[in-house]
């Protein structure tokens, strides 16, 4: 289905969502830092990020975004934060989010947003996949 690269300094939320997005017939890729973050993004060529917004570094989940954007312009892009949302669009410095999920936010809510956010990098390439 599509190439998913999941940022998560919390390794049992980062494993279930990989898993859950794994049996949905994903190819996930996961990284719990920044650089490591735009490594693994750089030779993966994800078509959907899935950030925490706040990581163990002194980057956010934005500054991935905006890096791996650079290089991969239709990249699909889902942060999540324990802050709020609205707050949050004002910093993402050009970014282009898809969704800003609130914790806590529920496995369904983020497999849908996934769902959610594929089909609007496939439609904005044409429907191709």
């Amino acid at each position: 289905m599509a190439r998913v690269l999941i940022v998560e300094d919390e390794l049992l939320s980062a494993r279930v969502l990989s898993t859950a997005l794994t049996r949905g017939g994903h190819e996930v890729r996961l990284a719990a830092r920044a650089d490591e973050a735009i490594r693994v993004g750089n030779d993966f060529e994800p078509e959907v990020l899935i950030s925490d917004w706040m990581l163990k570094s002194e980057q956010t989940g934005a500054d991935v975004a905006r890096e791996l954007q650079r290089v991969f312009p239709d990249l699909g892009v889902l942060l999540i934060t324990g802050l709020g949302a609205s707050e949050l669009r004002e910093e993402t410095g050009g970014v282009r989010v898809f969704k800003i999920l609130e914790k806590p936010c529920g496995l369904d809510e983020v497999l849908g947003a996934v769902d959610d956010c594929l089909a609007s990098v496939q439609a904005q390439r044409g429907g191709a996949a």
